[in-house]
């Protein structure tokens, strides 16, 4: 019952596995880190859908008001809390009038971990 020194033994060394371990753990930490990118770009594309809609969705009701009534005081700003359904988005509308053009620009923003907007504007004419 000798030891066998011949080099002829099958399998890894200790220092083989531990490298083994510290490449896939690597390969695992880099995996997380893009799925934790996707999910924030997922969620961040999911708020700019709804404040689009939202803008939308006020420059609609705009655009079906009597031309002399679309002014700044009849659109005040929707304060966070303000908009139905959604108290984590903010709407501001602003009117600016050029002989008989109005333009309207409709702006929707919420805060993450900054604040983030999307505007949209459209022109009436009498």
């Amino acid at each position: 019952m000798g030891i066998d020194m011949s080099g002829n033994e099958k399998g890894f060394s200790l220092v083989e596995v531990m490298i083994a371990v510290m490449v896939l753990a690597i390969a695992f930490l880099s995996m997380y880190q893009m799925q934790a990118m996707a999910v924030r770009g997922n969620e961040t594309g999911n708020q700019v859908t709804i404040a689009t809609m939202l803008a939308q969705d006020k420059m609609e009701e705009i655009r079906n008001t009597n031309y002399d009534d679309v002014t700044n005081l009849n659109f005040p700003a929707e304060n966070y809390g303000m908009v139905p359904n959604f108290p984590q988005f903010r709407r501001e509308v602003a009117v600016t009038e050029n002989g008989r053009v109005k333009t309207v620009r409709v702006t929707v923003l919420w805060k993450v971990v900054r604040t983030f907007r999307v505007s949209v504007d459209t022109l009436l004419t009498q």
